[in-house]
């Protein structure tokens, strides 16, 4: 998710990217209506329910472009150069936007600022419900020097079976025993779901595109689709929701991730640099995005009500996505702006 300054743009990728962004951002205006139990049955919760499964691809789809773009990159064995580079520009903006977080919810809620509570939400995952995901994607940093020189003298079929062993524990095992009268435990999760999407990303970007990829396409997108859509409403009911198959590395996410990113590749996208060079730098502000658009969120909320769910669902996405780009773009601005005063002041000096 942190800019890609130092790859040549791919229009597919950028777009990925976005998409992704946009995803998530629509995920956290759809959640409180899939979750909410009073609604369950209602126009707007099927709906919601539909429009859920595709936008809970939007975590799924940022790692399978971490393992798409970093794990085949040269630079990436190189363990020390990789950690500075790459944390640092995780983990820098994170942790302004973390303290800003921490200030503005303890302002709302009437509390006093405090070092030590400050430091107990930073050890654990962030001042904000969705800073978890940078926690996430920092260890997952730490394993990919490993795995890109492990994956270097992999063939892949060998990727591939590396995927299902990843993913088995977490996933197919969990399905097969909510789905069938058989109960499976054999091991603990060999590695964390959301390692297998990395994993994923890489082994996708590597085979060749062929008819075959082009039937998994619509194969995996619709039966991840229906998966999550029916499972979801015939495992609910009035008396309560479960929705185990929202889990960040089910099955039907596996699935619908997987088609998203070959659909991708299979695009035929114009041949403009200009088009280009926009997309990529576009794509280079979600990480921004990422971390700003909970604050957005929280503020459209109150200065643009919407009078029905269904102008929320419809609006706020657009809305919030288009404001966090132009706040990503402001700071982006203000940052080079700062850097070259900087540089002139100490050529002066």
């Amino acid at each position: 998710m942190p800019e890609p300054t130092a790859r040549k743009p791919q229009m597919h990728l950028d777009l990925l990217r976005l998409f992704a962004a946009f995803c998530v951002i629509a995920l956290h205006v759809l959640s409180p209506w899939h979750s909410s139990l009073p609604d369950f049955g209602t126009r707007t919760w099927h709906v919601v329910n539909i429009l859920n499964e595709l936008v809970r691809t939007g975590v799924p789809i940022f790692l399978m472009l971490t393992g798409c773009l970093l794990l085949p990159a040269p630079s990436t064995k190189e363990f020390g150069p990789f950690y500075r580079r790459r944390l640092t520009r995780i983990l820098v903006p994170f942790l302004v936007w973390d303290i800003v977080y921490y200030v503005v919810y303890r302002v709302q809620a009437g509390q006093p600022l405090s070092l030590r509570a400050f430091v107990d939400e930073l050890l654990n995952q962030g001042s904000a419900y969705h800073l978890w995901y940078v926690y996430t994607l920092a260890a997952i940093y730490l394993l990919l020097p490993f795995l890109a020189r492990a994956l270097d003298g992999c063939s892949n079929r060998q990727i591939f079976w590396l995927v299902v062993i990843a993913a088995f524990p977490a996933t197919l095992r969990t399905f097969i025993n909510i789905t069938t009268p058989f109960y499976v435990y054999l091991t603990e999760p060999l590695m964390e779901g959301y390692l297998g999407y990395v994993l994923l990303g890489y082994w996708l970007s590597r085979i060749k595109l062929s008819r075959l990829t082009a039937w998994a396409i619509p194969v995996c997108g619709i039966g991840g689709w229906v998966m999550g859509v029916c499972f979801n409403y015939f495992r609910s009911s009035p008396e309560g929701l479960d929705l185990y198959f929202n889990g960040g590395y089910t099955l039907n996410h596996y699935l619908l991730a997987a088609a998203l990113f070959l659909a991708a590749r299979h695009l035929r996208l114009p041949d403009s640099p200009r088009l280009s060079a926009i997309l990529h730098k576009l794509s280079g502000l979600t990480y921004t995005v990422y971390l700003a658009h909970v604050l957005v969120l929280a503020v459209l909320a109150r200065v643009l009500p919407m009078p029905t769910p269904a102008l929320e669902i419809a609006v706020y996405p657009i809305v919030c996505f288009l404001l966090c780009l132009a706040l990503a773009w402001g700071l982006y601005l203000a940052q080079r702006a700062a850097v070259g005063l900087l540089l002139k002041r100490k050529a002066a000096d």
